[in-house]
């Protein structure tokens, strides 16, 4: 069982009816499989007290909340403030989702929404990636923290009678200690401003691992779309 104190995590879904939902069941899992402080909470909302619940919901502070039948519309008027974007393109009955996968992080979701529209379960996606990492990072490590920043930026894609590249991506468990930070939430630990909680790179083994790796996807995605080195006019790198 998850172990529940003053640190633990609250999320919670809004829902009538919701005991047909599984999603407590396997969030509540995966928390404790996990090692997480979390609870995932169903709170059965009577018809006409939606606003009360959204504010009860705020009130104790849960920080994730769902919404389910009969509420995904209704609830726009109670969380528009919190979501102003949303709000403005009228996005009630798009899919909506957090995909975090760090530097990484806009190009999965590229390839996410890519997939989506290529098989025909979508026609517009957009994509937001939004990084803070400077209350991450320890600013006396000089060799680190020089080259993390805070930033965002959107792109809309659109089904298109013009062909998608085709993309690549990998990953090499095996290099984990090179770049890593440790999860804040582990209850290990009250003292955040210990080194050891700010992210952690060896610069050395980031930078070997790059020069090698890079080219060679490059190559291959270039052999994916049947292309040369000359017809692309300019490679932009992460780092």
């Amino acid at each position: 069982m998850v172990k529940i104190d003053g640190k633990t995590m609250t999320c919670g879904l809004l829902g009538n009816p919701v005991e047909h939902t599984m999603s407590p069941a396997i969030h509540n899992t995966l928390a404790e499989l996990q090692g997480h402080s979390l609870v995932y909470v169903p709170f059965l909302v009577d018809h006409g007290k939606l606003g009360q619940a959204v504010a009860g919901a705020r009130a104790l502070h849960i920080k994730g909340l769902n919404v389910t039948v009969p509420y995904k519309t209704e609830v726009m008027q109670y969380v528009k403030e919190l979501d102003p974007l949303a709000q403005q393109i009228g996005a009630v009955n798009a899919v909506c989702f957090d995909l975090n996968a760090a530097c990484s992080g806009f190009l999965m979701a590229y390839h996410t929404a890519l997939s989506g529209i290529e098989t025909g379960m979508y026609r517009t996606a957009l994509i937001i990636g939004s990084e803070c990492m400077s209350h991450l990072m320890n600013w006396k490590d000089r060799g680190t923290c020089i080259l993390f920043g805070d930033g965002a930026g959107a792109v809309i894609l659109q089904n298109s009678s013009r062909p998608f590249y085709l993309p690549a991506g990998h990953s090499d468990g095996s290099k984990k200690d090179a770049l890593f930070l440790r999860s804040r939430h582990s209850g290990e630990t009250e003292n955040l401003t210990d080194p050891q909680y700010y992210r952690q790179m060896d610069g050395q083994a980031v930078f070997k691992f790059a020069v090698r790796r890079v080219p060679e996807v490059i190559r291959e995605v270039l052999e994916k779309n049947g292309l040369k080195q000359e017809d692309i006019r300019y490679f932009i790198l992460h780092q």
